[in-house]
């Protein structure tokens, strides 16, 4: 009898063990179907996943909706999907969910709680969850504004070469804000910033170079730097960039510009952990 018993729950047990193995193979296979954009064959696999609560499944099926990929664009329900995810402790999830709740798109607008969940995502590792912690502990979102807590928090992501980590410490220590004033230190972040992709850094470093603050001055870099900046930047450093740009174009010949231009072409940004 306790023979029967024991085969009866080693049945069991390896009839859940495959149970769970072939609902992560679907959910796999739900999301190679996405990247290779099989919308289709994607929710095929994944709403049963999300259905039956799997977080990896409702991550990815939010992500569908917040795009409308194959889906109908739906925000409200992808932030209910992001929610359900974050609460199983799906990192990612967590972030995004902050995201939607700090722009208030498919749900109610909240600076306190996206902070919260930022904080949250922060602690599991999250870069940009660090960063968007700090950002928002310096500027007074969601919380009083803490220069001293704000700085520790952007010195832990710019030790993970955030970009934008980089270049707010640059900027820090450029106005001497919460930190001594150091224009060659700011200038020495500004390019990791830059050299990891980040416009904002690209910028400060074409201008620095321009104006010879904190580094020696050099017109050639500075353009190069101005034209990445245009490159990857939003409207407003387009503008700032292209009065760089223009300015130090006037000193130099067509030679050294067209080589200029041709090296910031084939620009790739360092890559490296984060």
């Amino acid at each position: 009898m306790i023979r029967v018993f024991a085969v009866l729950v080693f049945t069991l047990f390896f009839s859940f063990q495959v149970f769970i193995t072939d609902a992560w193979a679907n959910v796999t296979r739900g999301i190679n179907a996405l990247q290779r954009g099989n919308y289709a064959l994607a929710l095929q696999h994944l709403v049963p996943g999300a259905q039956s609560g799997n977080a990896e499944a409702q991550y990815y099926l939010a992500s569908m909706y917040s795009k409308g990929l194959g889906v109908e664009f739906n925000l409200a329900f992808a932030a209910n999907l992001y929610a359900r995810a974050a609460s199983q402790g799906h990192r990612d999830a967590n972030f995004k969910l902050g995201q939607m709740i700090y722009a208030g798109t498919g749900i109610k607008q909240d600076y306190r709680k996206s902070l919260e969940i930022f904080a949250a995502a922060a602690r599991q590792g999250h870069l940009e969850a660090l960063y968007f912690w700090a950002f928002m502990t310096l500027t007074g979102q969601g919380t009083p504004s803490d220069l001293e807590h704000g700085i520790y928090l952007l010195k832990q992501a710019a030790d993970r070469n955030h970009g934008g980590a980089l270049n707010y410490l640059g900027v820090l220590y450029l106005q001497g804000q919460g930190v001594p004033k150091n224009s060659l230190r700011a200038t020495q972040y500004f390019q990791k910033g830059a050299a990891r992709g980040n416009p904002e850094a690209m910028q400060n470093l074409a201008s620095a170079y321009s104006s010879g603050q904190g580094i020696e001055r050099d017109p050639k870099l500075a353009y190069y730097w101005a034209s990445l900046a245009i490159g990857h930047g939003t409207k407003e450093i387009q503008i700032q960039a292209g009065k760089t740009k223009r300015a130090m174009a006037s000193g130099l010949d067509a030679a050294i510009l067209a080589k200029l231009d041709q090296q910031a072409s084939a620009w790739q940004p360092v890559q490296d952990g984060k």
